[in-house]
């Protein structure tokens, strides 16, 4: 009986070994026609097709050191938030709040200070918690990029066509919109017309201007009958 391989040979029915990874992409069908804002997308998705190596192993590490690489980044932003909420209550609100018990401040200097660590207290106590929920908010977007870059990457390598999509023309295009936004905004704020702020004239504080006060509420006792104080009616 004459074997399957002699036979095959014999036969010529052998087949080319064909590469698990084609450098060259299959057409895919016919393209398909678009309007309007669609042109964009398609230039950019031309644009960021790239080919590589064809190194699965060295691909797949590489995937993987950059999905650590997002989840680091996002642990330090949510480690940043939390310790900027410790921050503020152990650091600034706590120690004010302990100062409030105090109810006899002599002197006005002391007062002043009092008053202006009582509003650094409000101030913190009104950003810390947004700007923390912020950092937070950040740290969660920038996880969920990263494990769906991961999964899009871990497709791409398991397919056959050997092609990726490059991020850098759509980070351009983004950067360059926001710098265009700016620069207008920024030019918009300047051409508006400032409107300055009528400071209210402040109240003159101390022993010296009470007694003034107090004096004015008087007529000199010299000059009334009897020797006694009377009320002065111009007074204000």
């Amino acid at each position: 009986m004459e074997p399957a391989i002699n036979r095959r040979l014999r036969s010529g029915s052998t087949s080319a070994h064909k590469p698990a990874f084609s450098m060259t992409p299959e057409p895919t069908g016919n393209p398909k026609t678009h309007s309007g804002s669609c042109y964009i997308v398609d230039i950019i998705v031309k644009s960021s097709r790239i080919t590589t190596a064809g190194n699965p192993s060295r691909d797949h590490m590489s995937n993987e050191r950059t999905a650590l690489a997002y989840i680091r980044t996002s642990l330090n932003l949510i480690i940043l938030a939390l310790l900027l909420l410790q921050l503020a209550k152990y650091v600034v609100i706590a120690p004010v709040t302990q100062i409030e018990t105090i109810q006899h401040l002599k002197d006005s200097y002391e007062k002043d200070i009092f008053n202006q660590l009582v509003s650094c207290r409000h101030t913190v106590e009104k950003f810390s918690r947004p700007i923390s929920a912020f950092i937070f908010s950040i740290s969660l977007s920038i996880l969920a990029t990263g494990t769906i870059r991961y999964i899009r990457i871990f497709q791409c390598l398991s397919n056959v066509p050997d092609i990726f999509e490059s991020g850098l023309p759509f980070q351009l295009l983004v950067f360059l919109g926001i710098v265009i936004i700016s620069s207008l905004a920024g030019k918009v704020k300047s051409q508006t017309p400032k409107v300055e702020k009528q400071e209210k004239p402040k109240k003159p504080k101390g022993r010296a201007y009470k007694r003034l006060l107090y004096t004015k509420r008087f007529v000199n006792a010299a000059i009334t009958p009897g020797g006694k104080r009377k009320m002065n009616s111009n007074a204000k």
